[in-house]
């Protein structure tokens, strides 16, 4: 009593309740406090990263197994590609080379409309009631342009949707439609296509600091210490979340996007093999044609058995290289005064036979004075090996 009245009377205080006297209760009730929570939030983080690591883990895995598929369906098309960097990229771009080739081969390919397939869609894509007069026609390679007139605008709507709706016909186009000078009919052009560890060490290091600080701190400043590292501790966990959920998304965007490539594949895989067989089935084509054939000779009797000898105003032959191992000879055909069964007949000779010809190009025009008679043009094609590449 007498030390505690002096030490309030003294200037200088002494005060017993330091080292080993000091109250230590609130100070290991925090720590007790701080531990639980420590502990149930790593438990919580570790169930947590447990469960998005399986999750991922299955994702990847299927993930894999569609990139698998991919690479299945790249070797089935083609086979002897050895160093594979990019499947779709490589896969396109030999579709994209036979492709080329294949516009070079016309009609020649099993699958593309020759001249007289094209005239026959033609004819079915026009209603039965709708009168229709062909003034033009031209046919060069898959472009088709048609000039006509029928009766009325509605006849030309029905005529394109006829189009339209034909499978040998796409990208149909109606231009210049307008009324005649006369008033009685309705004009139309027409174009189209022919032929689809470091986390846990600032942990620690971040503990030990928080450990020396509380050391320093009054009780309520300890509180509040705790309150703001359980707030720290929460925000922790909440990037850590937001993390795996991110690799999760970024884990499921890749397997949508290599399901998808999947039946890209599939389709350009197909397309591939289709090109491929029809390339292979030209070039058996042109090895029936013989080097002594002769295309105008072979014209020149075709036309003698269909046309009379003055309806050919003229034969134009000409040869150009089209490939490194490809030439193409051509006949120009100009017909005058023919009637449009005359030319059917024709083109039914020319391309229906067994030889690899080709019809490249077709022009029409009526005669304004014969409303039944056209002048024709018509350029008849041969591929035929080059004399190095047929050289043994």
């Amino acid at each position: 009593m007498a030390l505690r009245q002096a030490g309030e009377s003294a200037p200088f205080g002494v005060d017993l309740r330091r080292g080993e006297f000091a109250y230590h209760r609130e100070r290991e009730a925090l720590w007790r406090g701080l531990a639980r929570a420590a502990v149930l939030a790593a438990v919580a983080v570790v169930l947590m990263v447990v469960s998005f690591a399986f999750d991922a883990r299955q994702l990847s895995a299927r993930r894999d197994a569609v990139r698998g598929e991919i690479r299945t369906l790249f070797a089935a098309a083609l086979p002897n590609v050895r160093t594979i960097v990019n499947e779709k990229a490589q896969l396109q771009s030999e579709i994209t080379a036979l492709e080329k080739q294949r516009r070079l081969f016309g009609g020649l390919a099993p699958s593309a409309p020759r001249a007289i397939d094209v005239l026959r869609a033609l004819t079915a894509a026009v209603p039965n009631d709708v009168p229709l007069d062909i003034e033009e026609l031209s046919l060069d390679g898959e472009t088709l342009r048609l000039r006509g007139s029928t009766k009325t605008y509605d006849g030309v709507e029905a005529v394109k949707r006829g189009l339209a709706a034909r499978p040998e016909f796409r990208n149909v186009e109606a231009k210049d439609v307008r009324s005649s000078v006369d008033g009685q009919q309705v004009e139309f052009r027409f174009s189209l296509d022919v032929g689809g560890g470091v986390f846990v060490s600032a942990l620690s290091d971040l503990l030990r600091r928080v450990a020396a600080l509380v050391e320093r701190l009054s009780p309520r400043e300890r509180v509040l210490l705790g309150v703001g590292a359980a707030a720290g501790l929460l925000v922790a966990v909440w990037a850590l979340a937001g993390f795996l959920a991110e690799r999760r998304t970024t884990l499921e965007a890749q397997i949508v996007a290599s399901e998808r490539e999947v039946a890209e594949m599939g389709h350009l895989r197909d397309r591939y093999l289709q090109l491929q067989a029809e390339r292979d089935v030209v070039r058996r084509k042109l090895e029936r044609g013989g080097a002594d054939f002769s295309l105008f000779s072979h014209l020149e009797g075709v036309t003698r058995d269909t046309l009379s000898r003055d309806r050919v105003a003229a034969m134009n032959p000409s040869t150009r290289t089209v490939a490194e191992d490809l030439q193409e000879e051509d006949v120009e055909m100009r017909l005058s005064g023919v009637s449009l069964r005359d030319l059917v007949a024709l083109l039914y000779r020319v391309e229906k036979s067994d030889l690899p010809l080709l019809v490249s190009r077709v022009q029409m025009k009526k005669r304004f004075d014969q409303p039944y008679v056209y002048d024709a043009t018509l350029v008849v094609g041969r591929l035929r090996p080059t004399a190095a590449s047929a050289t043994p």
